[in-house]
């Protein structure tokens, strides 16, 4: 295992997950809200980006989506033998599977329904 500080661009927020991609890349939540997750280089340099966050709430999306990107932090994983990324809500309301190699996504919400959160100076506090 390598051991390494990344210093990533200024435009992209301070990450709390990753997941490796490849030798070269990784996968990060976006937590301007802008998507889903962002592919970076080794060197912090944003590669591409990935997804929306899958909610129905439009008046969040159009207002507060940095809160509603942190309301939305996930637990993520990547295979690389088959281009699976795997993302679950931290308090497991939401899973989503996106295949990066077809570009496929698949989004399963649980019984009590999207991250639920209030903002607050700015952030995403969950509330559910």
């Amino acid at each position: 295992l390598r051991e390494e500080t990344v210093t990533l661009d200024e435009d992209i927020l301070r990450p709390l997950d990753f997941a490796i991609y490849d030798d070269t890349t990784f996968v990060i939540p976006d937590y301007s809200g802008e998507s889903r997750f962002l592919k970076v280089s080794c060197e912090g340099k944003l590669i591409e980006k990935i997804g929306a966050i899958p909610t129905a709430n439009e008046k969040a999306l159009q207002q507060a989506r940095p809160a509603l990107a942190q309301a939305w932090r996930s637990f993520l994983d990547y295979n690389p033998h088959n281009g699976v990324l795997a993302a679950v809500t931290q308090l497991g309301e939401v899973v989503e599977v996106y295949n990066l190699k077809d570009s496929t996504h698949v989004v399963r919400i649980g019984e009590h329904d999207e991250p639920e959160f209030k903002v607050s100076d700015g952030y995403g506090i969950p509330t559910g």
